[in-house]
C-alpha cells in the first residue's frame, strides 16, 4: 500500500472551539506503515511503537490524519476511520478524502460547541 503523506500535508489543529491552534496539546492519529493500524500519539512525541505489530512509529515518516483535543476523541475517530474503511472495502484514503476528512471533523467540532 502506497502512503499518499510523505510531503507534510499540514495537519489540522482545532481547539473545542474550532478555531485553528498552534500551542495546545493534541493528539495526533498516525498509522502504522508495517501493519496499517490506527493509532495516536501525543502531538510532542517523536514515535511510539504500534500497540499491533511493535513496529516503529516516528513522527513525520508515518502516515498523520488529523490531530484532536484528547485521548478519547482519537479513540473514537480512530474507530469511524477504521469502520469507514471496512465497510467500503478500502485499505486508505485518498489525499482529497483526508481533506475532506479534516473539514468534516472541523465542522462537528464547531457544531459541538455551537450546541452547548
Amino acid at each position: 500500500m502506497s502512503c499518499h503523506f510523505r510531503h507534510r500535508t499540514p495537519v489540522t489543529k482545532v481547539n473545542n472551539l474550532g478555531e485553528y491552534i498552534s500551542d495546545i496539546s493534541m493528539y495526533l492519529i498516525v498509522r502504522c506503515e508495517n501493519c496499517y493500524t490506527f493509532s495516536y500519539m501525543d502531538r510532542f512525541q517523536k514515535w511510539k511503537l504500534c500497540p499491533v505489530c511493535g513496529g516503529t512509529m516516528e513522527r513525520g515518516s508515518v502516515p498523520e490524519y488529523l490531530e484532536v483535543a484528547d485521548h478519547h476523541e482519537a479513540e473514537a475517530v480512530i474507530a469511524e476511520l477504521e469502520r469507514y474503511l471496512y465497510e467500503n472495502k478500502r485499505t486508505d484514503f485518498t489525499l482529497d478524502e483526508t481533506e475532506k476528512l479534516r473539514a468534516a471533523y472541523i465542522r462537528r467540532v464547531s457544531s459541538s460547541v455551537e450546541n452547548r
